[in-house]
């Protein structure tokens, strides 16, 4: 691996991996929160509107039972128990009809209302027949004997008409009962305006299968399986996908608060961090690349013309390396001194060899010279000697051949 490659890996592994390792350590945590409190906002948000429904029909339900209280209904007769009836229904704009029964159910007075438009002195709805017999159904006779006061289930006296729930009060001895017939409508706006932008908010009743606002995204047979039984908040699936839904209890109901939002929108603060992170890392990752690119062409090249430098150097150029022209980092400045001062060196010593070898030279051809002369002159001698032994040898042969000769 060429020494600029493994600058830019090491450069970028020792940047990056702890900016991505923190990246994404960053984005979990932050994901995590936003979505703690998301479930924290949204039970919050639960509570405030159970809070506002049960503090709404709360006070409602008090002051019917203060009229009853004084009022003391199980010893006033007819024209004054139509005048409290009266009395009720002018006072609350959202009451449709009041009606006192004695405890077999049985109508002690005609029932207060408004039949026609031309009746009606503030916003109450008109009850015709049909209604009033729906309300008279609707009311918890029982449970107003049993309890002092109880609350019908929620119910609508036409499909698509306003929610309407039937409010019973015993009088003190428990002999009579005054019913009112409520419009949620007011409730029913405040639940609505709780809904946020792709989310729902709903007023579940545990009794029956009308609901205060737009289902959407509650599953309200999940819902109702839970209700009074769960404070907090239900993740689910859904259809849209995963859902964060809030739970809250009426207090003095059987009614639930359930506002429901798509997880993916509770957790938007948490992506777009993540999202943001991620950019930045890309941003860090170029950067990160450029700074190493260049970091690792100030190292790189300088390195290389070294390089090329001891490979002259071996090729016996000992002309020295400028680094000049690259911007070295001083490591590199130093080394290329210490290179041009052995090359220098090197040509100092190469000078004195050669020198040296020029005297060995001149010195070995002159004792060449020196050997071949005398061994010019020992061959010359050597030739005399063998003359001078061929005339020794004739000399003597003719001298013992004169002998032989003289001596027969």
């Amino acid at each position: 691996m060429r020494l600029s490659v493994r600058l830019i890996l090491v450069i970028g592994l020792s940047t990056l991996v702890p900016l991505l390792v923190t990246g994404v350590m960053t984005s979990r945590m932050a994901r995590e929160h936003h979505v703690e409190q998301a479930r924290e906002l949204y039970e919050r948000q639960a509570a405030g509107l159970s809070i506002y429904a049960s503090t709404w029909i709360g006070d409602l339900a008090r002051t019917v039972q203060l009229a009853t209280a004084v009022w003391q209904v199980e010893e006033l007769d007819e024209p004054r128990l139509e005048g409290l009836q009266r009395l009720l229904y002018l006072q609350f704009e959202s009451v449709n009809a009041v009606w006192i029964f004695d405890t077999e159910g049985k109508p002690l007075t005609e029932a207060t209302r408004v039949t026609t438009p031309q009746q009606n002195l503030g916003s109450h709805q008109i009850v015709d027949d049909a209604r009033l017999e729906r309300f008279r159904q609707e009311v918890p006779l029982t449970g107003a004997l049993e309890e002092g006061l109880a609350l019908g289930r929620i119910y609508r006296s036409e499909p698509g008409g306003p929610p309407l729930v039937a409010l019973a009060v015993s009088g003190p001895e428990g002999d009579v009962v005054v019913a009112l017939e409520v419009s949620l409508v007011e409730v029913e706006e405040q639940v609505r305006a709780q809904a946020v932008p792709g989310g729902a908010a709903v007023l579940l009743d545990r009794g029956g299968d009308e609901v205060l606002g737009e289902v959407g995204l509650v599953d309200t047979e999940l819902a109702r399986s839970f209700l009074g039984q769960v404070e907090g908040v239900l993740r689910y699936e859904a259809a849209e996908g995963p859902v964060l839904a809030g739970f809250s209890s009426v207090r003095g109901t059987e009614w639930t608060a359930v506002v429901a939002v798509p997880e993916s929108l509770a957790t938007r603060g948490g992506d777009q961090i993540e999202l943001r992170t991620r950019f930045v890392y890309i941003v860090a990752l170029l950067l990160v690349a450029a700074m190493g690119l260049v970091s690792a062409r100030q190292i790189a090249r300088p390195v290389t013309t070294l390089r090329r430098a001891a490979e002259r150097l071996g090729d016996g150029d000992y002309e020295p390396v400028d680094l000049s022209s690259h911007d070295p980092v001083a490591e590199l400045e130093d080394l290329a001194r210490v290179f041009n001062a052995t090359s220098a060196q090197l040509a100092a010593n190469q000078a004195e060899i050669a020198s040296k070898n020029a005297e060995i030279q001149a010195w070995n051809e002159d004792l060449q010279a020196r050997v071949e002369a005398r061994t010019a002159e020992l061959e010359e001698t050597q030739g005399r000697l063998v003359e001078s032994s061929r005339l020794a040898a004739v000399a003597q042969m003719g001298a013992g051949l004169a002998h032989e000769l003289n001596n027969p």
